[in-house]
């Protein structure tokens, strides 16, 4: 019988990944745990950090900008993250690389794309600048 491989970056337990993570007992003051949507560290050389918000809600709340904000900065390897934004039905999946990048925290700066670009763009030209 063959064996069945699965796909990359699909989910694998739909059912748990449903499964709505209870945070209340990690509270600190008014500090919560915050979630990252997606994380690639890449051949050892640089990081790419992903948060995806509805086009609803673009925004980050202050203390998720304040915690990826240091994340970042504090990394000693490059770091991009892209803050980007779906229009998915919540019955619906979202497919990341078509994300439109809303903005993006690189060198210590918000900044904001000059044209639209997705996701997997923006991820692509990254990681082609550290791929040597």
């Amino acid at each position: 019988m063959a064996e069945v491989v699965p796909i990359r970056g699909v989910i694998k337990y739909r059912g748990r990944a449903r499964q709505i993570i209870d945070f209340r007992g990690l509270t600190y003051g008014n500090i919560t745990p915050t979630d990252i949507d997606g994380l690639i560290e890449y051949k050892d050389k640089c990081i790419l950090l992903i948060e995806i918000k509805h086009q609803s809600k673009p925004d980050l709340d202050f203390g998720q900008r304040v915690a990826f904000e240091r994340v970042c900065t504090g990394m000693n390897k490059p770091t991009l993250l892209l803050h980007a934004v779906h229009n998915e039905p919540v019955q619906n999946d979202i497919d990341a690389a078509d994300c439109v990048v809303h903005r993006y925290f690189w060198k210590k700066k918000w900044l904001i794309p000059r044209f639209i670009v997705t996701v997997k763009e923006a991820a692509d030209k990254f990681f082609t600048r550290y791929d040597v």
